[in-house]
């Protein structure tokens, strides 16, 4: 059991989230565009795409990829990589990171990694579109022992999330417990933890230019989380 099981339906209360993304999308790409998703997941996003598009969707979570595939999405492939050093030996037009899977990059060397093979990926005056928690982020969570626990249940009623995201130091950290049934009929758990590093404008905008990446578009989602759409103006 994992957290791509339930992934779905935590997901799913953000509907206007990919909504938007998907919009701002259709106004970048033209008809029958090559689009890659990285950190794609469960392949949400990809449900709200036109189906005239080519899709390679990358995530290094075998879990979330059987999922993703089962949706039999016809116009999407899904690939098993690190977004960090993938080499997919093709440009696209349209690049999406979405859902703080930034973040997730949590030393500067890996976001540098993660940019320069984006870079490589795509075609002078393609587009990229991606999103990152600011440091607003963390300075709104609390600690460790501070912060509530949420209930998730999927709607089998077999399995249920329960989780909580605080900080730690500079990270912001989600832990998971996961409570299922297992082959015997007997409750089991699983706990894990995920990390997240915040990272300001500033930062992100000097890798922007060394890889050759200029702001379009910049949308402030609540309070905490910037949506970049930018365009690749070198070679």
């Amino acid at each position: 059991y994992s957290f791509a099981e339930i992934y779905d339906e935590i997901y799913q209360k953000y509907k206007d989230y990919y909504l938007l993304v998907s919009d701002i999308i259709k106004k970048f790409a033209p008809s029958k565009a090559k689009i890659l998703d990285l950190g794609c997941g469960t392949g949400i996003l990809e449900m709200y795409l036109p189906k005239d598009y080519k899709i390679v969707g990358i995530d290094n979570s075998k879990d979330m990829l059987k999922i993703a595939k089962s949706k039999k999405l016809k116009n999407v492939k899904f690939v098993l990589a690190d977004i960090r050093n993938f080499n997919l030996k093709e440009k696209f037009d349209i690049a999406v990171c979405i859902n703080d899977t930034l973040n997730h990059l949590t030393s500067y060397k890996d976001l540098k990694s993660f940019f320069a093979n984006v870079a490589r990926h795509l075609k002078k005056g393609s587009t990229f579109i991606f999103d990152f928690n600011t440091t607003n982020f963390i300075k709104n969570l609390q600690e460790e022992n501070e912060a509530n626990w949420i209930v998730v249940e999927s709607k089998d009623k077999k399995k249920m999330l329960v989780y909580k995201k605080f900080r730690r130091g500079k990270l912001a950290v989600w832990r998971f417990i996961y409570f299922y049934k297992n082959n015997s009929n007997k409750l089991s758990f699983k706990e894990e933890e995920i990390f997240e590093r915040v990272y300001d404008l500033t930062q992100i905008e000097k890798l922007m230019k060394k890889f050759g990446f200029k702001t379009i578009e910049k949308r402030e989602i609540g309070n905490y989380k910037l949506l970049l759409v930018t365009s690749k103006i070198l070679s």
